[in-house]
């Protein structure tokens, strides 16, 4: 009797399995609809015996899996082992190699993700796991996908995510390598934060001195995070970007350094914005301006009033008024304001001093124009008049005795030329030549010699309406 290669390899397998080298025993593989699988070979001894033999069956079919319709074109190897790919829902079941059995289960659910909490602060931790309704055998390769961009890959179904920031914020999604199509469902993964853990300090101080320096510094409770800082003043309802870097230095401070600072801590997904820090510079009064009212010329005996205005921070505490006198100065009043009826010494020069707790400033010297009652004039007029009164009265005196002691000054008519009228409406010429008495004795005033007598009463008529005039004003 000859004995095929079959009926070797069973007596051989009896054999075996009665001395215990073969046993039978049932293991359980879950896939997924469209993967690949392998059913194992349970002893090695089946490969070293029977190489080629493929004589696995499903369930309690009698047909061999190679020779079985349904899986034509999609057995890859049959021996000891079975694999097969594109799976279908329907091949799940019972495959059976003699006393070998294998359970398969088949499954389209896709896969899932899962995590404890979706919604974390930044700082904090975050686990991923992948999984599918049955488990995977051969610890496949997962990839990791956040809004549908590969992310990363671990060799098990879980992904860590440690100190979260706002970078981490997204859509998650996993799937196993080679079926990269099979994408589970989205889970969002969002990272919140404190918009009030960003603040700003100021060293030395907020109030600066003129010509001083101070340093403002941005610090975030979130110590881990790493973030671009950027600095900005407010300029009306605006801010313009003034620095970045998470200090800013001002030096050398003037008053325009006074206003508003803020810093913003920058990421990718995320700006976080302080408070409003005040910085205020203060300043030593300016130059102060004095005005004078009423303007232009003041009479002596009006009332005047001098102003002093100066731009300070903090503001101008005292105001101090002073008026040169030749090389000294004159205290003259406080207040910003002075006011006074102006006599003859008050016509300047006039400065203020003002004073805050940072220092004090002069003003320039301002003088006050006044129309002053001067005495000189006054004589000057009074003998204007008193010249022209006593002339008057010298050149009648002269004419009185002038009359007095000349004849010529007594004519009669009869020595006068007599001039009848006529009734004819002719005209006799004027002679020139013919001088009458009375410019005689014109002519004769002019000529009068100076009288020392005369003279010394003129002028002591002239000093006594002087003292008259100076008396009565």
């Amino acid at each position: 009797m000859l004995w095929d290669a079959e009926m070797v390899f069973k007596v051989v397998t009896i054999f075996l399995y009665l001395q215990g080298l073969v046993c039978s025993f049932v293991t359980h593989i879950c896939a997924l609809q469209g993967t690949s699988v392998t059913l194992p070979c349970a002893n090695d001894i089946y490969t070293f015996l029977m190489p080629n033999v493929c004589s696995w069956y499903k369930s309690k079919e009698n047909v061999p899996i190679i020779e079985n319709p349904h899986y034509i074109g999609r057995v890859m190897k049959c021996d000891c082992s079975l694999m097969m790919n594109n799976l279908r829902e329907n091949d799940s079941g019972s495959y059976r190699f003699l006393k070998q059995e294998v359970a398969l289960s088949v499954t389209d659910s896709d896969l899932q993700l899962k995590t404890m909490d979706s919604t974390v602060t930044e700082g904090q931790n975050v686990t991923l796991t992948c999984f599918s309704t049955c488990t995977l055998r051969n610890s496949p390769i997962y990839f990791w996908y956040r809004d549908r961009q590969l992310a990363t890959y671990t060799t098990g179904n879980k992904l860590h995510l440690s100190q979260v920031t706002s970078q981490d914020t997204g859509n998650y999604s996993c799937a196993v390598k080679g079926h990269e199509n099979r994408l589970s469902s989205d889970v969002p993964i969002v990272v919140k934060y404190n918009p009030l853990d960003l603040s700003v300090s100021v060293s030395p101080s907020a109030e600066i001195v003129e010509g001083r320096s101070t340093i403002l510094t941005c610090s975030s409770d979130v110590s881990t995070a790493v973030y671009n800082y950027t600095w900005y003043k407010k300029n009306g309802v605006e801010y313009l970007l003034i620095g970045s870097g998470y200090k800013y230095i001002i030096t050398n401070a003037r008053p325009e350094h006074s206003g508003l600072y803020r810093c913003v801590a920058e990421r990718t997904l995320i700006h976080r914005s302080s408070m409003d820090v005040l910085i205020t510079v203060k300043y030593s009064p300016r130059i102060p301006e004095i005005s004078i009212s009423p303007s232009g010329e003041i009479v002596e005996g009006s009332s005047v009033t001098l102003t002093c205005s100066s731009d300070a921070y903090p503001a101008v505490s005292s105001y101090m008024w002073y008026q040169k006198n030749g090389d000294g100065t004159v205290f003259r009043g406080t207040g910003k304001s002075i006011n006074f009826t102006l006599a003859s010494g008050d016509h300047g020069p006039y400065y203020c001093e003002a004073q805050n707790e940072i220092g004090a400033q002069n003003s320039d010297v301002v003088l006050l124009a006044g129309e002053k009652k001067s005495l000189l004039a006054v004589v000057v007029v009074g003998s204007v008049l008193a010249v022209l009164t006593v002339g008057g009265v010298i050149a009648l005196t002269h004419h009185v005795k002038r009359k007095k002691s000349d004849p010529v000054g007594n004519t009669s008519p009869k020595s006068q030329d007599t001039h009848p009228i006529s009734h004819d409406d002719t005209y006799t010429a004027l002679n020139l030549k013919a001088k009458s008495s009375e410019y005689e004795t014109l002519n004769n005033v002019r000529k009068l010699p100076c009288n020392p007598a005369l003279q010394a009463a003129a002028e002591a008529s002239h000093y006594e309406n002087i003292q008259e005039r100076i008396s009565y004003l």
